[in-house]
């Protein structure tokens, strides 16, 4: 069952975090903007992503190779 928060405010905030995360996980803003737009500091946003499944960083595993060999060089 779908809970429904109980006052306006709470769906507004509600409406907010899903936009969120929404735009971020189809890249349409940067993760700070999601931040932003979700109401929530950078951290606690970065946990709810966490908590949802969803990747924070998208980084292809050949580029980290890459970028990871060049640190230790």
């Amino acid at each position: 069952m779908v809970s429904i928060p109980s006052t306006k405010k709470l769906l507004e905030q509600e409406i907010d975090l899903n936009l969120a995360i929404h735009l971020f996980q189809n890249r349409l803003i940067t993760l700070a903007k999601a931040a932003r737009i979700a109401n929530k500091p950078l951290t606690e946003f970065i946990q709810v992503l966490g908590s949802m499944g969803i990747d924070v960083v998208d980084y292809d595993p050949d580029e980290l190779n890459r970028d990871l060999d060049s640190l230790s060089s």
